[in-house]
């Protein structure tokens, strides 16, 4: 997806043929922008992208507006992004620095969801990591990155990402087990489940048995979903000496008859960890993710 910068009352030549995207206003500030894409800059997109989708960022004072169209013009929708302000009017380096990693999960979300209305529904026990994963999917920021401080949620908390035509419907589901009661309701009306598991409480039985809970619903209603057990850059940085490993959660949720995949996880980092052994590799979270997400 091609991307350029441009800064509201720019002015673009119109001497070469092109087009001209204008917007509704940004949810806010609630200004309203256009952007003049030049037929170069069409050639470009067409040849590196099979969709025939394209965006171009705006910078506003405090934020960035990420604006969506098709190859025709047409205004897809935008999404916001927000960073930190180190002097007045000038954004932060380090808050700039981290635009090029959200644009990548929004590109490949936008790819994904074209059209689509997902609804995903994040189980796990209390302080697992739900709710730095449903804003790492909201924000694109992983957990290091995340201004907020998370709190346990009580019952269930919604947040949505929308992406012009398409929206991604996030539940995130309270852990304690007071809670529990209202995943069945969540879970029946979910396209996919990401049930998270704390790696570093090893012998924390209130997680076996929401794995076993979620189990018996996710059987129930023939849902779709995936493990991720999060935390494992504690084990390998050695800050936690034992460490609930892929194969340990496996083996459970094959006796309880769960057959989502499993993936240790970095929320901290936003880092997906697959193979084994010498042969681990790093990869971005947000990738696997979609590639499930592109099988629904």
């Amino acid at each position: 997806m091609q991307r350029r910068n441009i800064t509201p009352g720019s002015t673009f030549s119109t001497e070469s043929e092109g087009l001209l995207i204008r917007t509704l206003e940004c949810s806010k500030c609630r200004s309203f922008d256009s952007a003049f894409i030049s037929k170069e800059e069409l050639a470009a997109l067409v040849e590196d992208k099979d969709l025939e989708i394209g965006s171009v960022i705006i910078n506003h004072r405090d934020h960035d507006r990420i604006v969506y169209f098709l190859i025709d013009g047409s205004y897809l929708g935008d999404s916001i992004v927000e960073f930190e302000m180190s002097d007045p009017g000038k954004p932060s380096n380090s808050s700039r620095s981290r635009r090029s990693f959200f644009s990548r999960i929004r590109k490949s979300l936008f790819n994904i969801l074209f059209g689509k209305q997902l609804v995903i529904s994040i189980t796990g026990s209390s302080q697992a990591g739900k709710t730095t994963l449903a804003r790492y999917l909201a924000t694109g920021k992983p957990l290091r990155l995340q201004d907020e401080t998370s709190l346990p949620t009580l019952g269930k908390s919604m947040r949505e990402i929308k992406i012009g035509r398409s929206t991604i419907t996030l539940l995130d589901l309270g852990g304690q087990r007071d809670f529990w009661n209202l995943w069945q309701e969540a879970v029946s009306n979910s396209t996919f489940i990401i049930h998270v598991i704390d790696g570093s409480r090893v012998r924390d039985e209130e997680q076996i048995e929401a794995l076993r809970h979620i189990s018996t619903l996710s059987r129930s209603e023939k849902s779709n979903g995936i493990i991720l057990i999060n935390k494992l850059d504690l084990y390998l940085t050695k800050e936690c000496n034992e460490f609930l490993r892929k194969q340990d959660i496996e083996s459970i949720a094959q006796q309880l008859g769960l057959h989502f995949p499993v993936l240790e996880v970095s929320l901290l980092e936003g880092i997906a960890y697959v193979g084994s052994g010498k042969d681990i590799e790093e990869k971005i979270l947000a990738d696997h993710l979609n590639n499930m997400l592109k099988q629904l």
